[in-house]
């Protein structure tokens, strides 16, 4: 079971946006992000993730 909050959707160019909050209220990490892909997904809290 997924707390609630766990997944949050918005407008990332939008200062109103609760997505625009969450990803700048803590550090993120974006899966696969070194292979030059550019991902929309962020995640908080991954420990050992930054070569995925």
């Amino acid at each position: 079971m997924r707390p609630t909050g766990a997944r949050v959707f918005g407008d990332l160019k939008d200062p109103s946006s609760e997505v625009y909050r969450a990803v700048r209220s803590a550090p993120v990490q974006r899966l696969k992000e070194h292979t030059g892909a550019e991902p929309m997904i962020f995640y908080r809290d991954l420990p050992g993730v930054a070569n995925i």
